[in-house]
Protein backbone atom coordinates (compact mmCIF):
# COMPACT_ATOMS: atom_id res chain seq x y z
CA UNK A 1 0.00 0.00 0.00
CA UNK A 2 2.83 2.35 0.82
CA UNK A 3 4.39 1.98 -2.61
CA UNK A 4 1.04 2.39 -4.32
CA UNK A 5 0.32 5.51 -2.24
CA UNK A 6 3.68 7.02 -3.11
CA UNK A 7 3.16 6.35 -6.82
CA UNK A 8 -0.35 7.77 -6.65
CA UNK A 9 0.69 10.97 -4.90
CA UNK A 10 3.73 11.29 -7.18
CA UNK A 11 1.56 11.03 -10.26
CA UNK A 12 -0.91 13.50 -8.75
CA UNK A 13 1.86 15.98 -7.96
CA UNK A 14 3.28 15.62 -11.47
CA UNK A 15 -0.12 16.25 -13.07
CA UNK A 16 -0.66 19.30 -10.85
CA UNK A 17 2.79 20.63 -11.82
CA UNK A 18 2.10 20.06 -15.51
CA UNK A 19 -1.31 21.70 -15.29
CA UNK A 20 0.17 24.65 -13.41
CA UNK A 21 2.96 24.98 -15.95
CA UNK A 22 0.54 24.88 -18.86
CA UNK A 23 -1.66 27.41 -17.13
CA UNK A 24 1.26 29.76 -16.56
CA UNK A 25 2.40 29.33 -20.18
CA UNK A 26 -1.12 29.98 -21.44
CA UNK A 27 -1.45 33.03 -19.19
CA UNK A 28 1.85 34.43 -20.45
CA UNK A 29 0.87 33.76 -24.07
CA UNK A 30 -2.48 35.52 -23.59
CA UNK A 31 -0.76 38.41 -21.80
CA UNK A 32 1.81 38.69 -24.61
CA UNK A 33 -0.94 38.64 -27.25
CA UNK A 34 -2.90 41.34 -25.43
CA UNK A 35 0.29 43.34 -24.98
CA UNK A 36 0.95 43.16 -28.73
CA UNK A 37 -2.66 44.17 -29.48
CA UNK A 38 -2.37 47.16 -27.14
CA UNK A 39 1.00 48.08 -28.60
CA UNK A 40 -0.37 47.84 -32.14
CA UNK A 41 -3.38 49.99 -31.22
CA UNK A 42 -1.09 52.51 -29.54
CA UNK A 43 1.19 52.60 -32.58
CA UNK A 44 -1.75 53.29 -34.86
CA UNK A 45 -2.96 56.13 -32.63
CA UNK A 46 0.48 57.74 -32.32
CA UNK A 47 1.31 57.37 -36.01
CA UNK A 48 -2.13 58.64 -37.04
CA UNK A 49 -1.52 61.66 -34.82
CA UNK A 50 1.89 62.08 -36.45
CA UNK A 51 0.65 62.10 -40.03
CA UNK A 52 -2.36 64.31 -39.29
CA UNK A 53 -0.81 66.90 -36.96
CA UNK A 54 1.10 70.04 -38.03
CA UNK A 55 4.53 69.13 -39.46
CA UNK A 56 7.41 68.83 -37.03
CA UNK A 57 10.85 67.35 -37.45
CA UNK A 58 11.35 63.98 -35.80
CA UNK A 59 14.96 64.32 -34.83
CA UNK A 60 18.45 64.21 -36.16
CA UNK A 61 19.92 63.49 -39.56
CA UNK A 62 20.23 59.76 -40.22
CA UNK A 63 23.17 58.06 -41.89
CA UNK A 64 22.40 55.00 -43.96
CA UNK A 65 25.53 52.93 -44.53
CA UNK A 66 27.27 55.67 -46.44
CA UNK A 67 24.04 57.08 -47.91
CA UNK A 68 22.67 60.26 -46.42
CA UNK A 69 18.89 60.40 -46.07
CA UNK A 70 17.29 63.70 -46.99
CA UNK A 71 16.64 65.83 -43.89
CA UNK A 72 13.37 67.73 -43.66
CA UNK A 73 13.20 70.87 -41.49
CA UNK A 74 9.94 72.65 -40.78
CA UNK A 75 11.23 75.90 -39.34
CA UNK A 76 14.47 77.46 -38.22
CA UNK A 77 15.18 74.83 -35.56
CA UNK A 78 14.30 71.23 -34.81
CA UNK A 79 11.35 70.95 -32.46
CA UNK A 80 11.12 67.95 -30.12
CA UNK A 81 7.60 66.52 -30.28
CA UNK A 82 5.75 63.40 -29.26
CA UNK A 83 6.73 61.91 -32.57
CA UNK A 84 10.45 62.35 -31.89
CA UNK A 85 10.04 60.80 -28.44
CA UNK A 86 8.15 57.92 -30.04
CA UNK A 87 10.96 57.41 -32.56
CA UNK A 88 13.59 57.34 -29.81
CA UNK A 89 11.48 54.96 -27.72
CA UNK A 90 10.99 52.67 -30.73
CA UNK A 91 14.76 52.45 -31.21
CA UNK A 92 15.23 51.15 -27.66
CA UNK A 93 12.21 48.86 -27.58
CA UNK A 94 12.51 45.08 -27.36
CA UNK A 95 12.64 43.08 -30.59
CA UNK A 96 8.97 41.99 -30.60
CA UNK A 97 7.78 45.53 -29.89
CA UNK A 98 9.99 47.00 -32.63
CA UNK A 99 8.69 44.44 -35.09
CA UNK A 100 5.10 45.33 -34.23
CA UNK A 101 5.81 49.06 -34.64
CA UNK A 102 7.47 48.42 -38.00
CA UNK A 103 4.54 46.28 -39.17
CA UNK A 104 2.12 49.13 -38.43
CA UNK A 105 4.27 51.67 -40.28
CA UNK A 106 4.69 49.39 -43.32
CA UNK A 107 0.95 48.64 -43.39
CA UNK A 108 0.19 52.36 -43.49
CA UNK A 109 2.88 53.00 -46.11
CA UNK A 110 1.11 50.53 -48.43
CA UNK A 111 -2.06 52.62 -48.46
CA UNK A 112 -1.00 56.24 -47.88
CA UNK A 113 0.11 58.76 -50.50
CA UNK A 114 1.04 62.43 -50.58
CA UNK A 115 2.36 64.41 -47.62
CA UNK A 116 1.17 61.88 -45.07
CA UNK A 117 3.24 59.17 -46.73
CA UNK A 118 6.31 61.42 -46.97
CA UNK A 119 6.20 62.13 -43.26
CA UNK A 120 5.61 58.46 -42.45
CA UNK A 121 8.71 57.56 -44.49
CA UNK A 122 10.60 60.03 -42.30
CA UNK A 123 9.30 58.31 -39.18
CA UNK A 124 10.29 54.91 -40.61
CA UNK A 125 13.85 56.15 -41.00
CA UNK A 126 13.92 57.90 -37.62
CA UNK A 127 12.98 54.66 -35.85
CA UNK A 128 16.06 53.05 -37.35
CA UNK A 129 14.16 50.62 -39.57
CA UNK A 130 15.74 51.90 -42.78
CA UNK A 131 19.25 51.38 -41.36
CA UNK A 132 18.37 47.83 -40.37
CA UNK A 133 16.85 46.98 -43.76
CA UNK A 134 19.86 48.35 -45.63
CA UNK A 135 22.22 46.35 -43.43
CA UNK A 136 20.21 43.18 -44.15
CA UNK A 137 20.72 43.70 -47.90
CA UNK A 138 24.27 42.43 -47.31
CA UNK A 139 23.16 39.37 -45.30
CA UNK A 140 24.52 35.97 -46.26
CA UNK A 141 21.02 34.52 -45.87
CA UNK A 142 19.08 34.96 -49.10
CA UNK A 143 15.63 35.39 -47.54
CA UNK A 144 16.96 38.15 -45.30
CA UNK A 145 18.11 40.01 -48.43
CA UNK A 146 14.76 39.36 -50.13
CA UNK A 147 12.71 40.61 -47.16
CA UNK A 148 14.91 43.68 -46.81
CA UNK A 149 14.47 44.53 -50.49
CA UNK A 150 10.69 44.10 -50.22
CA UNK A 151 10.60 46.31 -47.13
CA UNK A 152 12.60 49.11 -48.77
CA UNK A 153 10.35 48.89 -51.81
CA UNK A 154 7.30 49.37 -49.60
CA UNK A 155 8.97 52.36 -47.96
CA UNK A 156 10.04 53.72 -51.40
CA UNK A 157 13.21 55.25 -50.03
CA UNK A 158 14.98 56.86 -52.98
CA UNK A 159 18.39 56.82 -51.31
CA UNK A 160 18.25 52.99 -51.26
CA UNK A 161 17.91 52.81 -55.07
CA UNK A 162 21.60 52.20 -55.84
CA UNK A 163 21.87 49.39 -53.29
CA UNK A 164 18.71 47.75 -54.64
CA UNK A 165 20.04 48.03 -58.20
CA UNK A 166 23.18 46.19 -57.08
CA UNK A 167 20.93 43.44 -55.74
CA UNK A 168 19.44 42.90 -59.22
CA UNK A 169 22.53 40.82 -59.97
CA UNK A 170 22.07 38.60 -56.91
CA UNK A 171 22.67 34.90 -57.60
CA UNK A 172 19.33 33.95 -55.97
CA UNK A 173 16.38 34.60 -58.36
CA UNK A 174 13.96 35.33 -55.50
CA UNK A 175 16.24 38.10 -54.25
CA UNK A 176 16.78 39.73 -57.65
CA UNK A 177 13.00 39.58 -58.28
CA UNK A 178 12.23 41.34 -54.99
CA UNK A 179 14.91 43.91 -55.77
CA UNK A 180 13.30 44.53 -59.16
CA UNK A 181 9.90 45.02 -57.53
CA UNK A 182 11.45 47.50 -55.10
CA UNK A 183 13.29 49.48 -57.80
CA UNK A 184 10.09 49.73 -59.87
CA UNK A 185 8.10 50.82 -56.80
CA UNK A 186 10.59 53.63 -56.20
CA UNK A 187 11.39 54.70 -59.76
CA UNK A 188 8.37 53.58 -61.80
CA UNK A 189 8.50 52.63 -65.48
CA UNK A 190 11.27 55.17 -66.11
CA UNK A 191 13.83 52.82 -64.54
CA UNK A 192 12.95 49.82 -66.75
CA UNK A 193 15.94 50.36 -69.13
CA UNK A 194 18.27 50.48 -66.14
CA UNK A 195 16.76 47.29 -64.74
CA UNK A 196 16.98 45.23 -67.94
CA UNK A 197 20.61 46.21 -68.42
CA UNK A 198 21.54 45.27 -64.86
CA UNK A 199 19.78 41.89 -64.93
CA UNK A 200 22.23 39.21 -66.10
CA UNK A 201 19.41 37.54 -68.00
CA UNK A 202 15.72 38.42 -68.05
CA UNK A 203 13.79 35.38 -66.83
CA UNK A 204 10.22 34.62 -67.88
CA UNK A 205 8.90 35.70 -64.46
CA UNK A 206 10.80 38.98 -64.54
CA UNK A 207 9.65 39.66 -68.11
CA UNK A 208 5.99 39.08 -67.24
CA UNK A 209 6.22 41.52 -64.33
CA UNK A 210 8.01 44.17 -66.40
CA UNK A 211 5.44 43.83 -69.20
CA UNK A 212 2.64 44.27 -66.63
CA UNK A 213 4.27 47.50 -65.46
CA UNK A 214 4.37 48.73 -69.06
CA UNK A 215 0.70 47.84 -69.52
CA UNK A 216 -0.21 49.89 -66.45
CA UNK A 217 1.46 52.93 -68.02
CA UNK A 218 -0.01 52.20 -71.47
CA UNK A 219 1.33 54.12 -74.46
CA UNK A 220 3.36 56.38 -72.15
CA UNK A 221 5.87 53.54 -71.79
CA UNK A 222 6.33 53.16 -75.56
CA UNK A 223 9.03 55.84 -75.68
CA UNK A 224 10.86 54.04 -72.84
CA UNK A 225 10.64 50.58 -74.42
CA UNK A 226 11.24 51.34 -78.10
CA UNK A 227 15.00 52.15 -77.81
CA UNK A 228 15.53 48.72 -76.25
CA UNK A 229 14.88 47.13 -79.66
CA UNK A 230 18.38 48.30 -80.65
CA UNK A 231 20.03 46.70 -77.62
CA UNK A 232 22.87 44.22 -78.15
CA UNK A 233 21.28 41.59 -75.90
CA UNK A 234 18.64 39.34 -77.44
CA UNK A 235 16.73 38.88 -74.16
CA UNK A 236 16.32 42.67 -73.92
CA UNK A 237 15.01 42.82 -77.51
CA UNK A 238 12.61 39.95 -76.76
CA UNK A 239 11.23 41.81 -73.75
CA UNK A 240 10.85 45.02 -75.79
CA UNK A 241 8.92 43.17 -78.53
CA UNK A 242 6.54 41.56 -76.04
CA UNK A 243 6.05 44.83 -74.17
CA UNK A 244 5.24 46.84 -77.31
CA UNK A 245 2.68 44.24 -78.32
CA UNK A 246 1.11 44.23 -74.86
CA UNK A 247 0.59 48.02 -74.89
CA UNK A 248 -0.73 47.89 -78.51
CA UNK A 249 1.97 50.18 -79.89
CA UNK A 250 0.50 49.95 -83.39
CA UNK A 251 2.67 52.77 -84.77
CA UNK A 252 5.73 50.58 -84.14
CA UNK A 253 4.38 47.76 -86.36
CA UNK A 254 6.86 48.33 -89.25
CA UNK A 255 9.81 47.96 -86.87
CA UNK A 256 8.34 44.82 -85.29
CA UNK A 257 7.65 43.33 -88.74
CA UNK A 258 11.36 43.68 -89.57
CA UNK A 259 12.17 41.30 -86.72
CA UNK A 260 10.30 38.56 -88.58
CA UNK A 261 13.40 38.33 -90.79
CA UNK A 262 15.74 37.89 -87.84
CA UNK A 263 18.08 34.90 -87.75
CA UNK A 264 17.28 34.49 -84.05
CA UNK A 265 14.30 32.15 -83.70
CA UNK A 266 13.38 33.52 -80.26
CA UNK A 267 13.08 37.07 -81.62
CA UNK A 268 10.99 35.92 -84.58
CA UNK A 269 8.54 34.15 -82.25
CA UNK A 270 8.41 37.21 -79.97
CA UNK A 271 7.66 39.44 -82.97
CA UNK A 272 4.82 37.12 -84.05
CA UNK A 273 3.30 37.22 -80.55
CA UNK A 274 3.65 41.00 -80.47
CA UNK A 275 1.81 41.38 -83.79
CA UNK A 276 -0.93 39.06 -82.57
CA UNK A 277 -1.45 41.16 -79.45
CA UNK A 278 -1.70 44.38 -81.48
CA UNK A 279 -4.06 43.26 -84.24
CA UNK A 280 -4.94 45.41 -87.24
CA UNK A 281 -4.46 45.14 -91.02
CA UNK A 282 -0.67 45.42 -91.23
CA UNK A 283 -0.03 42.73 -88.57
CA UNK A 284 -2.54 40.47 -90.34
CA UNK A 285 -0.68 40.79 -93.64
CA UNK A 286 2.63 40.01 -91.93
CA UNK A 287 1.18 37.00 -90.11
CA UNK A 288 -0.31 35.67 -93.34
CA UNK A 289 3.20 35.71 -94.83
CA UNK A 290 4.52 33.80 -91.82
CA UNK A 291 1.89 31.12 -92.38
CA UNK A 292 3.47 30.47 -95.78
CA UNK A 293 6.92 29.97 -94.22
CA UNK A 294 8.39 26.43 -94.27
CA UNK A 295 9.28 26.62 -90.55
CA UNK A 296 6.53 24.79 -88.63
CA UNK A 297 7.24 26.70 -85.35
CA UNK A 298 6.66 30.01 -87.09
CA UNK A 299 3.36 28.73 -88.49
CA UNK A 300 2.20 27.41 -85.10
CA UNK A 301 2.98 30.72 -83.39
CA UNK A 302 1.28 32.63 -86.22
CA UNK A 303 -1.82 30.45 -85.81
CA UNK A 304 -2.05 31.33 -82.12
CA UNK A 305 -1.57 35.02 -82.99
CA UNK A 306 -4.35 34.93 -85.60
CA UNK A 307 -6.66 33.26 -83.09
CA UNK A 308 -6.01 36.14 -80.71
CA UNK A 309 -6.77 38.76 -83.38
CA UNK A 310 -9.93 37.03 -84.61
CA UNK A 311 -12.09 38.24 -87.46
CA UNK A 312 -13.08 36.83 -90.85
CA UNK A 313 -9.64 37.44 -92.39
CA UNK A 314 -7.90 35.49 -89.63
CA UNK A 315 -10.42 32.66 -89.98
CA UNK A 316 -9.72 32.41 -93.74
CA UNK A 317 -5.96 32.17 -93.15
CA UNK A 318 -6.46 29.57 -90.43
CA UNK A 319 -8.72 27.43 -92.64
CA UNK A 320 -5.91 27.23 -95.18
CA UNK A 321 -3.43 26.44 -92.43
CA UNK A 322 -5.67 23.62 -91.18
CA UNK A 323 -4.63 21.58 -94.27
CA UNK A 324 -0.90 21.90 -93.60
CA UNK A 325 1.30 18.82 -93.85
CA UNK A 326 2.51 19.15 -90.26
CA UNK A 327 0.19 17.71 -87.59
CA UNK A 328 1.28 20.33 -85.02
CA UNK A 329 0.40 23.17 -87.39
CA UNK A 330 -3.02 21.63 -88.14
CA UNK A 331 -3.71 21.25 -84.42
CA UNK A 332 -2.70 24.88 -83.73
CA UNK A 333 -4.94 26.12 -86.56
CA UNK A 334 -7.90 24.09 -85.24
CA UNK A 335 -7.29 25.42 -81.72
CA UNK A 336 -7.17 29.02 -82.98
CA UNK A 337 -10.37 28.58 -85.03
CA UNK A 338 -12.14 27.13 -82.00
CA UNK A 339 -10.99 30.14 -79.98
CA UNK A 340 -12.47 32.51 -82.57
CA UNK A 341 -15.79 30.63 -82.51
CA UNK A 342 -15.90 30.78 -78.71
CA UNK A 343 -15.16 34.49 -78.73
CA UNK A 344 -17.89 35.07 -81.32
CA UNK A 345 -20.48 33.12 -79.38
CA UNK A 346 -19.57 34.82 -76.11
CA UNK A 347 -19.10 38.43 -77.17
CA UNK A 348 -20.91 38.63 -80.46
CA UNK A 349 -19.64 39.22 -83.97
CA UNK A 350 -17.91 42.53 -83.13
CA UNK A 351 -15.47 40.74 -80.86
CA UNK A 352 -13.88 39.09 -83.89
CA UNK A 353 -12.35 42.38 -84.94
CA UNK A 354 -10.90 43.24 -81.54
CA UNK A 355 -7.41 42.05 -80.54
CA UNK A 356 -7.69 39.57 -77.70
CA UNK A 357 -5.56 37.23 -75.70
CA UNK A 358 -3.54 34.91 -77.84
CA UNK A 359 -4.86 31.38 -77.25
CA UNK A 360 -2.40 28.76 -76.13
CA UNK A 361 -2.40 25.21 -77.39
Amino acid sequence: MTAITIVFFGAFALSVALATGMGVYRFRAIRHTRKMELLRSGCILIISDFISSPPASIGSTHSHVGHSAPKTEYGSHIVETRQSLFAHAAKGAEVSSRQEIKNVILSLLRILEGEARTRLEELYSACGFADEAIERLASRVWWERAYAAAELGTARLEYSMNLLCDLLQDATPAVSLQAMHAVLAIGGAQVIPRIVHLLPNISATEEIYLVDVCMERGMESSAIIFPLLEDERDDVKRFALNALGAIHAYEETPVIVRFLQSKNRTLVLAAIRSLGNMGGEEPLVALERMCAEPDFEHKIEAAFALGGIGGAKSAQILHRLATDDDAGVRAAAANALAHIVRQESYHGENSLHTPGVIPQG
